[in-house]
């Protein structure tokens, strides 16, 4: 009976435990992924260069007003994953690869959010 109840008794508290979990989007990578994408902590001048490299080819009168979110990622140079605010109020993500040779090159053109989820941090 001991035993029944204790086991009743851990089931019930895993279930609790895994209820209030929230679940990332379906296509996040595993945490800590070796070559995934990383938040960063402060906006570097190369994520602002990056911004004004995706805005150049959009036809807007609208400028920068914030960005919101940075996450890098090393590739063969660094892709910079961006969420940026216009001044109109718009929201856009873009990312934004950054070449061993300095040169840059817009590899995910600007979409206008609400777009799916971001993944959390890894």
């Amino acid at each position: 009976m001991r035993t029944a109840l204790l086991s009743v008794l851990a089931i019930t508290t895993l279930s609790a435990c895994a209820a209030s979990t929230p679940t990332p989007p379906a296509n996040c990578p595993p945490a800590n992924l070796a070559g995934g994408y990383h938040p960063q902590t402060s906006v570097s001048p190369e994520a602002e260069e990056a911004a004004a490299v995706a805005l150049r080819q959009m036809n807007t009168t609208a400028k920068l007003e914030q960005i919101l979110e940075v996450r890098t990622q090393v590739v063969a140079g660094l892709n910079y994953a961006l969420r940026l605010r216009l001044s109109n109020g718009e929201e856009y993500q873009t990312v934004v690869w950054r070449k061993l040779d300095g040169s840059w090159e817009v590899t995910q053109p600007l979409k206008k959010t609400p777009l799916q989820p971001l993944c959390p941090a890894q």
